[in-house]
């Protein structure tokens, strides 16, 4: 059963990122980070996320995941229109629709958007797969060249993701103090993870106090400790993916 909270003033949260089950496929890109050139730079997609954040406020354009497990879904249409947008080429805004389909495909059983049973979450390489191979859509659209996982723990290789793809698709078992954080505000260092909370999210950009992210309407900073402890080892997975 997927974790589902209120806290007023800041939910709804629900928890939807799955981490692989014993004897699940494991994927691995096709290429490296930066093996294939990358036609977006970290200052295109970073201006495409700021003229596009005001569709992630909506409440519609959290894509359903204030009502299902779809984080790992919403993250990639997120990134997919900004992709778009940074390349100037006509982009599609992302529906409610269109995450549950692309939930509806990367989870077994199946979810199912008419009716909303096996709302069980998703695992981030079999959703980032899909995306390579079938698109980000339903009339197969929104493609991506290749994904790689990145160490979070190694600035330079975070630093050479972001600077070669700009982006990273970022998953994390939330400390509880990160729930009460509000638009602006920052994702630090705060406790242990929680592994009820296992969320993905999209992170566009970065600075001296951290990485740029959209969670949940709310544009965040992720501090570089706390995406060091959060996003590796037993409680997160960080991967970086080439745009097409």
């Amino acid at each position: 059963m997927l974790k589902r909270i209120e806290i007023p003033g800041y939910g709804p949260y629900v928890f939807g990122r799955k981490k692989l089950t014993e004897g699940a496929t494991r994927f691995t890109s096709a290429t490296t980070v930066g093996s294939a050139p990358a036609p977006l730079s970290i200052d295109s997609i970073r201006e495409a996320a700021k003229s596009l954040h005001p569709i992630y406020r909506a409440e519609a354009n959290m894509l359903g995941n204030n009502q299902y497990g779809c984080c790992t879904c919403a993250a990639v249409l997120h990134l997919q229109a900004i992709f778009d947008c940074a390349a100037g080429r006509t982009w599609r805004e992302p529906s409610v629709a269109d995450c549950l389909w692309l939930y509806s495909q990367t989870t077994n059983p199946p979810f199912d958007p008419s009716t909303g049973a096996n709302d069980n979450g998703a695992e981030m390489q079999t959703v980032l797969e899909f995306w390579r191979i079938n698109g980000a859509y339903s009339d197969g659209t929104g493609k991506i060249r290749s994904w790689s996982a990145v160490d979070p723990s190694d600035t330079h290789a975070v630093n050479e993701a972001l600077e070669t793809n700009g982006n990273l698709y970022a998953g994390a078992d939330l400390p509880d103090e990160w729930l009460k954080v509000s638009n602006g505000g920052t994702w630090g260092l705060a406790g242990e993870p929680n592994p009820d909370y296992g969320h993905c999210t999209a992170m566009y950009g970065k600075n001296l106090n951290g990485l740029f992210d959209n969670s949940w309407g709310f544009a965040l900073t992720v501090t570089w400790p706390a995406l060091a402890k959060y996003f590796g080892g037993e409680s997160g997975e960080l991967f970086t993916v080439v745009p097409a």
